[in-house]
């Protein structure tokens, strides 16, 4: 899952899982996938972590394993939303 570097193990970050992560947290506080700042917001606000288990990685979402809902039919139809967004400068 990485490279290794004179002992450190680099491990790279996968962006779908996390427009799917923020999407999934759009969906279950009722935010509009459309809507450019309320998503923004949220994704500074959502706190996202990977842990290791013996039975691979889980995916965090303010502490609740989404791990097993990221590809879930309502999601695929409203990632494409939030992944075709860009940070605005303010």
């Amino acid at each position: 899952m990485g490279r290794s570097r004179g002992g450190w193990r680099a491990r790279f970050l996968d962006t779908g899982v996390m427009h799917r992560a923020i999407t999934l947290a759009a969906l279950q506080r009722g935010v509009s996938s459309h809507d450019g700042d309320a998503i923004t917001a949220l994704a500074a606000a959502a706190e996202i972590r990977m842990e290791r288990c013996d039975e691979g990685d889980w995916l965090l979402l303010d502490d609740e394993d989404i791990t097993d809902k990221l590809r879930a039919d309502a999601g695929d139809a409203n990632v494409s939303s939030v992944r075709g967004m860009r940070r605005r400068a303010d």
